[in-house]
């Protein structure tokens, strides 16, 4: 005897199978796949756009207003879905971008719900109100707080605009490859450098050890307890002070009547190479600055190849015109080309060739 639906007495067959006794249509009109467990409620930042779920806040970063909407609804209504049936969802927001996300009142929302063992699909427009309250990292600073202080410096005198440009840029990078990344709260010049807040100390901490990494710097920290929380624990400020040592990638230093030109960094410590025997060593940022070592740019000029033999070549001084005899160096050369070098100790050091 042929099998029909008790509510609707429509019959079964293989097109229309029958769920727990009851047609799809009348199965999923007592079960519906799109029910909320409750109203869905949408809390964003004024300021910085953040948005809460799950009791934290999710900032925006570099993500589009588009994305990071879609982002936020989805957060909010995946959990919110107690189907009796494995389902599948598609989410479309309905809402016209003439306005910032931070004055929308409320998201519409088409949801699509497709049954994934049968064929059945339901639509429906799920309204989401948006309240406005300031996040945890906008009310600190508005209030002027911040666990920390990054400082960067040079051994002497100030930042070179290459050293500023270059930290700055490798700051920024760091933090926009990180989602969750807190962007620095005020970046002030100052006299030695440049100084920049954090709200976190953690943060900056990790920052100041990839600055020492990528850049051979010094790190130094010093704490400040600034006060107590309400429940009596300490609250302390850091400040971390980054160093430029007082050599660079390509100067040239003379040590114990060793002449080397530093020629990278790697994993934080300087590669020399010894001009004259062409040796390869490895200092930390700590050493080079412990050892007596005299800084020799200013004596370096430019010659050019006048002659090449086999064994030997001369090299014109285009500071003087002087001419030298000297032994083939290592590496190709050939009439015309210029190269550089240091005139050290009574005699002529060539340095080796730009690799990059």
């Amino acid at each position: 005897m042929p099998q029909n639906c008790p509510k609707c007495g429509r019959p079964a067959s293989s097109q229309l199978p029958f769920i727990e006794g009851f047609c799809q249509d009348c199965f999923f009109d007592k079960h519906p796949l799109i029910k909320l467990r409750h109203a869905p409620q949408a809390t964003m930042c004024p300021r910085c756009d953040a948005y809460r779920v799950s009791g934290r806040w999710v900032q925006r970063g570099d993500t589009s207003i588009d994305e990071y909407l879609f982002n936020m609804v989805c957060d909010l209504l995946d959990p919110l879905f107690a189907p009796k049936m494995p389902a599948t969802y598609e989410v479309h927001i309905l809402h016209e971008q003439e306005q910032p996300a931070t004055r929308l009142k409320q998201l519409r929302v088409k949801v699509i719900a497709d049954a994934e063992q049968f064929t059945f699909q339901q639509e429906d427009i799920i309204t989401v109100p948006v309240t406005s309250i300031l996040c945890e990292q906008c009310k600190r600073t508005s209030g002027g707080y911040f666990e920390a202080i990054l400082q960067i410096r040079a051994s002497t005198g100030k930042l070179s605009s290459y050293q500023e440009e270059a930290v700055l840029s490798f700051i920024d990078e760091r933090l926009t490859a990180s989602a969750q990344s807190q962007p620095p709260l005020k970046i002030t010049p100052t006299r030695g450098g440049i100084d920049i807040k954090f709200l976190s100390s953690r943060l900056c901490r990790s920052l100041a050890k990839a600055l020492a990494a990528k850049f051979g710097l010094l790190v130094g920290v010093s704490s400040k307890v600034t006060g107590r929380t309400r429940t009596g624990k300490t609250q302390s400020r850091e400040n971390f002070v980054v160093r430029f040592p007082p050599f660079q990638v390509g100067d040239v230093i003379a040590h114990e009547d060793q002449l080397y030109q530093i020629t990278g960094i790697h994993n934080g410590r300087y590669a020399l190479i010894d001009i004259e025997s062409n040796q390869r060593r490895v200092f930390s940022p700590k050493e080079l600055v412990g050892i007596d070592w005299e800084l020799l740019n200013d004596r370096i000029h430019e010659f050019m190849i006048i002659s090449v033999a086999r064994d030997s070549f001369q090299l014109m001084s285009q500071h003087d015109y002087t001419i030298y005899d000297l032994p083939h160096p290592p590496f190709p050369i050939a009439v015309g080309n210029t190269l550089s070098a240091v005139k050290w100790n009574d005699r002529l050091c060539i340095l080796p060739p730009d690799e990059t």
